[in-house]
């Protein structure tokens, strides 16, 4: 496939890549129109690494992964894809961050930075303790109006938002690569250990809750429940019933 990146001063290459196959939770889409909006100029302005540009296309689902319901293949959908996950290798490629910051938040015992993002035009936060490589600049602060009417708490409830419920101890079998997942919802304070070439166990402390059972249904196959057994058969069950709304009369 070919894809279109700029950096500044209009310094624009097509870039050619393999076709990806999508995971259980991904859809691979075939590009039908892309706009190039604000963003993408402020890019070919003033980014010294090149960017894609284009994130506001038209396309055709030519692919799914075995997790995904909400699309079906042949289906015409439309994308804004500027909203970053976080976990994935593209959000955590070792690029650089160039924000302005307004806030500082704490929420389970870390951290987080609030602050503007110019290139995306959005709100974010990034954990303190997994920064490098700090550097002020001499750069004017951006996202004044944005932080106007802010209220942190608001913000905090809705990002870092905390669920309750009964703590338990609970051993996880998982993929390999699902290992940063881990560590970034629970910190270092969770047991690794090697399952077998594929997998690892997990150990850790939970508040088990619907939210937690949800959060660990999100990863279909990828994650099982090996203890205890009551959770598992929670897990069950509710996939059961989550397969009973869906069932065609």
């Amino acid at each position: 496939m070919k894809y279109l990146q700029g950096r500044k001063e209009f310094d624009l290459v097509i870039r050619e890549d393999k076709i990806p196959i999508p995971q259980f939770n991904q859809v691979l889409v075939r590009i039908l129109a892309c706009g190039i909006c604000g963003t993408d100029i402020h890019y070919l302005k003033k980014s010294t690494n090149y960017q894609p540009l284009g994130h506001e296309i038209s396309a055709i689902v030519v692919s799914i992964g075995e997790n995904v319901t909400k699309v079906t293949v042949g289906e015409m959908v439309v994308v804004e894809d500027a909203s970053p996950c976080g976990s994935c290798d593209n959000c955590k490629n070792g690029e650089f961050y160039c924000v302005s910051p307004w806030a500082l938040s704490w929420d389970d015992e870390k951290y987080y930075l609030v602050a503007f993002d110019s290139a995306t035009n959005q709100i974010k936060h990034y954990r303190v303790d997994k920064m490098s490589s700090i550097a002020l600049l001499e750069q004017p602060r951006q996202g004044k109006e944005c932080f106007q009417q802010f209220d942190l708490a608001v913000y905090s409830q809705k990002v870092f938002g905390m669920y309750g419920g009964k703590e338990e101890k609970i051993t996880l079998k998982l993929k390999n690569s699902l290992v940063g997942v881990m560590l970034d919802k629970f910190g270092n304070h969770i047991s690794i250990s090697k399952c077998d070439e594929e997998h690892i166990y997990v150990k850790l402390k939970v508040a088990v809750s619907p939210p937690f059972i949800g959060w660990l249904v999100g990863f279909g196959n990828q994650v099982t429940v090996v203890e205890p057994s009551s959770l598992a058969e929670t897990v069950r069950k509710t996939l059961t019933e989550i397969l009973k709304a869906y069932e065609i009369s």
